[in-house]
Formats: structure tokens, sequence, C-alpha cells
């Protein structure tokens, strides 16, 4: 009887390792490298969309007096972030960038002659 006892403690033993060592081991799928976007201003950042090139786009909040007023950015892994130069509230800016195509055009919403607009920003060489 003893060895019986024995030998159910083993498997148990073997079976609990087996368990410990299946949870503890990394998942199987893509690993992934984190790259902080760094910020212009002291708010909120929301990247919206990346292009194959690795090229973000979206905007970032930067406080004034009691509101927060937010820019457009384009981010590169060589120049980091760029203002896009629009600010919102001002006439004929924009408000945000939503998307960037594989051919570096931009899109996003803002104010045109006083109206709420959609845009399309086209890189010039």
């Amino acid at each position: 009887m003893p060895k019986r006892n024995l030998l159910l403690i083993l498997v148990l033993l073997s079976a609990a390792l087996a368990s410990f060592y299946y949870l503890r081991r990394a998942p199987e799928g893509p690993r992934y490298r984190i790259t902080e976007l760094e910020q212009l201003g002291d708010g909120e950042i929301w990247p919206t969309s990346i292009n194959s090139d690795g090229v973000v786009v979206g905007h970032y909040g930067v406080e004034s007096g009691t509101d927060e007023i937010t820019h457009p950015f384009l981010w590169t892994h060589e120049s980091g972030m760029k203002n896009l130069g629009f600010a919102v509230g001002q006439e004929g800016n924009a408000k945000g960038v939503n998307d960037i195509n594989d051919n570096g055009q931009i899109i996003g919403v803002g104010k045109y002659k006083g109206k709420d607009a959609g845009f399309i920003l086209d890189p010039v060489e």
C-alpha cells in the first residue's frame, strides 16, 4: 500500500509541476515592441492611424487656461512628432486628423469659412 501512495503522490506532483510550467510560459503568437510617442504639450495624445511606412497621425491636447486646445500631429521614427500647424477653435483650422494612407495623404476635420468641414492634406515636396 505505501508504494501506491508514493506513486499517487509522484503522479500528482508531476501534474502540478506540468500545469505550473504550462501556465507560466509565454503565450504563443506575435510579440510586440512598444514605441512611446513623445508629446509636444502637457495634455493628452490621441494617435488615430498608422500607414505601412510607420507614419502615425492623430491629435494632442494643450492646456490653455480652462480649455484644452487640440493640435493635429504627424509622427515618424526619424523626425518624431511634428505639429501640422493647425489649432482648434481658430477659423479655417483643423480640429484633428483621422487617417493617413500609404501615399501620405491625411484626412481630418476642422473649420473652413466658419463651417465644420472635412479636409484632405496632400504632401507637397
